[in-house]
């Protein structure tokens, strides 16, 4: 017949061959996106979702661990020390900054130095100084009311 089988007449019908009847009927090809187009979630709802992550990411203050006190009495010094014409570099360590600042400002050597060294050991020392930050803050203190 004229679909490959029926009934048991003409062409290529029977078990091999053609289509048959009785074995589920006919099965459309299956759907393919359209081309250029991408199968999976929809773009309207991606596109927010990473714009989201992004923001989140690039405004991020409540993820931030807080500053120990130590270097924020150390920045502080620093900006004390940039109000009389010496600037920390990006790059400089605390001890080549004082080395240079007690040149700067030799009447402030010995504090400059004592700031320093209770940094110093409040930071990256294993056993903290005695009077430890509270020592520190009154030192910085001290020498920011100096002039």
């Amino acid at each position: 017949g004229l679909w490959g089988g029926g009934g048991g007449g003409g062409g290529g019908g029977g078990a091999r061959g053609g289509f048959r009847w009785g074995q589920g009927g006919f099965m459309p090809p299956p759907v393919q996106p359209p081309r250029g187009e991408v199968a999976g979630p929809s773009w309207w709802l991606v596109i927010p979702v990473v714009a989201l992550v992004m923001a989140l990411l690039l405004l991020r203050p409540w993820w931030r661990v807080p500053e120990p006190p130590e270097v924020r009495w150390y920045r502080r010094f620093c900006r004390s020390m940039a109000r009389r014409g010496t600037s920390r570099g990006p790059a400089e360590g605390p001890v080549d900054f004082a080395h240079r600042a007690a040149r700067d400002h030799p009447s402030l050597g010995d504090a400059i130095a004592e700031i320093t060294r209770l940094y110093v050991a409040l930071r990256y020392g294993a056993v903290p100084p005695a009077g430890g930050v509270g020592e520190l803050a009154a030192r910085v203190r001290r020498i920011s009311m100096r002039r």
